[in-house]
C-alpha cells in the first residue's frame, strides 16, 4: 500500500520543478505552463468520487492495480509527446488514472486490516503520500538538469512497473469486500447534503484555498529562481520540496495540539502560520525564502491533517463521500489557484503575487472565523 501510494504521488508531482523549462521549450507564458501540473490535479480531483462509487461494485483491489498499470501506460505515451497540447492532455489523463488508488485505499485498509492496526496503517499510507510527492519532484528536477525532460517519464515508467509488480504479488486480494450496486444517484444526493451543511462547506473552502495558494507559491517561485540573481537549475527547485518534511512533523504533532486547543482553533493556528511563512517570502534572501517555505509547510499540513479528520466526524451521514469531497476541493484548489494568483503577478511580479496570496489566505481565515462564530453561538443557545 505504501509503495503504491509513493508511486502515485511521485507521478502526480514530478513535473512541478520543470514548469519554467516547459515555458521556455514550448514558448508558453507562466500561467499556460502551470497547466502541466494543474491539469493533473484537476483530473485526479474529478475522478475521486466516481472511483469511490465504482469500487463498491468491482472492488478496491482491482482499481488500485488499474491505477498503477494505467499510470505506466500514460508514462510511456508521454515519450511520444511533440506538442504542448499533447503534454497537457496526457497530464490530465494521468491525473484521471492516478485518482483510482487514493480514492479507494482508505476503504481497502478499513475492510482488510485488523481494527487495532488501522490507525498505524493509515499513518504509514499518508506519510508515503508526502514522501512520494517530494521524491517525484526531486527526481524530476535532477533528471532534467542532466538529460532531456522525456527521460523523466522513462524513469517514472520504471517506478510504475516496479510498483505494479509489488502490488500484484504482495497486496492481499480482498477477503472482506461485499459487492454493492453502483449508486451514482445516491452519491449525488449525498454530495448535495454535504454542500448544504455550512460547517463542511466552510472547511472545504478553507483548505481548498489554503492548499491552492501554498502549492502554487512553489510554482511561481520557480520562475523567480531560474532568473538572475539566483540562476538555479531544476534540480535545486526540486530540492525546495524537501521543506514538505516540516509538514510531516506538523502531522505527527497535530494530535497533541488538538488535545490542547481543539480542532478548529488548531486549523486557525495553521492558517496564521501559513500567512506568517508567506511574509518571509518577501525577503530577497534565498535562505529566508526557504525558511518561509518550511513555515508554510508546517502550517498548511497542521491544518490539513486536522481538518481531514474533522470532516469525517462532522458529516451527518455518508462519511466516505464527505471525505472524498474534501479531497476534491483540496485538489481543485491546486488547480484553480494559478489563475486566481496570475492577475497579481501581472501587476508587479513576485511581490504583488505575495500580496495576492496573503489576500486569499485572509479570505480563508475569515471563512474559518465565521464557522467558529457560528458554532460558538450554537453552543451558547
Amino acid at each position: 500500500m505504501a509503495l503504491g501510494s509513493f508511486a502515485i504521488f511521485a507521478n502526480l508531482y514530478c513535473v512541478q520543478p520543470l514548469l519554467p523549462l516547459f515555458s521556455q521549450e514550448f514558448g508558453k507564458d507562466l500561467l499556460e505552463s502551470t497547466l502541466v501540473l494543474t491539469m493533473g490535479t484537476f483530473g485526479l480531483a474529478g475522478s475521486l468520487i466516481l472511483y469511490g462509487a465504482l469500487s463498491d461494485a468491482i472492488g478496491r483491489y482491482w482499481l488500485m492495480l488499474f491505477s498503477v498499470f494505467a499510470s505506466l501506460m500514460v508514462s510511456i505515451m508521454m515519450l511520444a509527446v511533440n506538442s504542448f497540447e499533447q503534454l497537457v492532455f496526457l497530464r490530465f489523463l494521468h491525473g484521471v488514472v492516478l485518482g483510482a488508488l487514493p480514492a479507494v485505499a482508505i476503504a481497502y485498509i478499513g475492510e482488510e486490516f485488523s481494527p487495532h492496526l488501522i490507525p498505524g496503517v493509515v499513518g504509514v499510507y499518508i506519510a508515503t503520500n508526502t514522501l512520494g510527492g517530494i521524491s517525484g519532484r526531486l527526481v524530476g528536477g535532477f533528471i532534467s538538469d542532466y538529460f532531456h525532460w522525456k527521460i523523466l517519464f522513462w524513469f517514472m515508467a520504471l517506478i510504475n512497473m516496479a510498483s505494479l509488480a509489488i502490488l500484484y504479488f504482495w497486496l492481499s486480494p480482498p477477503k472482506n469486500f461485499v459487492r454493492r450496486p453502483i449508486q451514482y444517484l445516491g452519491m449525488l444526493k449525498d454530495i448535495s447534503l454535504h454542500l448544504k451543511q455550512f460547517d463542511l462547506l466552510a472547511i472545504y473552502l478553507v483548505i481548498g484555498i489554503a492548499f491552492g495558494v501554498f502549492i502554487n507559491l512553489y510554482s511561481y517561485l520557480a520562475f523567480i529562481l531560474v532568473k538572475p540573481p539566483f540562476n538555479v537549475g531544476a534540480g535545486f527547485i526540486g530540492m525546495l520540496f524537501v521543506t514538505y518534511l516540516a509538514g510531516t512533523l506538523a502531522s505527527i504533532i497535530s494530535g497533541r495540539v488538538v488535545n490542547k486547543l481543539g480542532a478548529l482553533p488548531t486549523i486557525l493556528l495553521g492558517l496564521i502560520v501559513v500567512m506568517c511563512g508567506t511574509a518571509f517570502l518577501f525577503s530577497d534572501s534565498l535562505k529566508i525564502k526557504i525558511a518561509g517555505l518550511l513555515v508554510n509547510s508546517f502550517g498548511l499540513f497542521l491544518a490539513h491533517s486536522v481538518s481531514s479528520g474533522w470532516v469525517n466526524r462532522q458529516a451527518k451521514k455518508a462519511k466516505a463521500s464527505a471525505s472524498a469531497l474534501y479531497l476534491v476541493f483540496y485538489y481543485l484548489g491546486a488547480t484553480v489557484a494559478p489563475t486566481l494568483l496570475y492577475p497579481f503577478w501581472n501587476i508587479d511580479g513576485w511581490s504583488s503575487l505575495l500580496y495576492g496570496a496573503e489576500f486569499y489566505l485572509l479570505c480563508s481565515l475569515i471563512i474559518l472565523l465565521l464557522l467558529l462564530i457560528k458554532r460558538s453561538r450554537n453552543q451558547s443557545s
